[in-house]
């Protein structure tokens, strides 16, 4: 019953499984720039002001030079 309710999602799913390996292929050929990157991207690494608005991103110490990619994979997992 579960993988029924959940088919949308499995197909969705087994649909983009070739996506890490393109991903990983396309940086290997310098397909995708690398930049400075947060590399811990998370909302508890914004400060906030009293109306919601963002001031300042911190943790710095994580920083590197990588592809977009790291930061946006970071960002899912929080």
């Amino acid at each position: 019953h579960l993988i029924e309710n959940a088919k949308v999602e499995i197909e969705l799913t087994n649909h983009l499984l070739s996506l890490p390996d393109l991903w990983i292929e396309m940086e290997k050929n310098s397909r995708i720039p690398k930049r400075i990157i947060h590399a811990d991207v998370k909302i508890s690494n914004i400060l906030f002001d009293h109306n919601h608005q963002p001031l300042a991103v911190i943790d710095l110490d994580t920083m590197m030079i990588s592809t977009l990619l790291y930061d946006f994979g970071t960002m899912i997992q929080s």
